[in-house]
């Protein structure tokens, strides 16, 4: 497989790649396949993107499901259309908007989120007020559904949050929660109802 680097204004079909990178601004039609893709640029996609690696520094938006053993993000990797986002790992500084499911072992978001559901093992989401935040004019991060064994969340609002091990902080805004095993909740998040049999930790 061959690697390609585009730095100027490019459409293309798509294709397999060993390394895929976009340092411009470029329109694919089709699906994607590379062993490393890095968008630098601004990308978008109306078909599937496969990678072992994914790193977007700049902005992608995709209209297709997304699938990656890692994916890393500073920039913007907006899915729209209630496609998916799977990964063995996913690290996130910048943002992540999705209408559809982001299905991964260890989720860790350091930036700005908002998703239809979040299923994995390992949640971690921490989202202090940002540049990001004011781009879409919100207070905090926002899913729908998280289910996953270990969570940790600050600054998230969400309708439901089920897993076993669950640590909610400061600024987030839940509606329900579903916890089986330990959990701790700051005097300064809301949770409106509590279900499950669990410990309570106090501090």
């Amino acid at each position: 497989m061959e690697n390609v680097k585009i730095d100027g204004v490019a459409s293309f079909k798509g294709g397999e790649y060993g390394i895929l990178t976009i340092d411009g601004k470029a329109t694919c039609s089709g699906n994607i396949s590379a062993e490393t893709m890095n968008v630098d640029g601004i990308f978008k996609c109306s078909g599937e993107i496969q990678a072992g690696l994914l790193i977007c520094d700049g902005v992608a938006r995709v209209n297709g499901n997304v699938k990656a053993k890692k994916i890393i993000i500073d920039g913007i990797l907006k899915i729209d259309g209630g496609n998916k986002l799977v990964a063995e790992e996913i690290d996130c500084d910048g943002l992540i908007k999705i209408d559809g499911e982001i299905s991964a072992d260890i989720i860790k978001i350091d930036g700005f989120i908002e998703a239809g559901e979040i299923t994995g093992d390992s949640v971690f989401i921490r989202s202090p007020k940002s540049f990001f935040l004011s781009l879409f004019k919100s207070k905090r991060s926002k899913i729908r559904l998280i289910e996953a064994t270990n969570v940790e969340i600050q600054g998230l609002r969400a309708q439901e949050v089920n897993g076993k091990d669950i640590r909610i902080e400061c600024g987030c805004i839940i509606d329900s929660v579903d916890c089986s095993g330990t959990l701790w909740i700051s005097p300064k998040a809301e949770v409106k109802n509590l279900s499950g049999n669990f410990t309570r930790i106090d501090s």
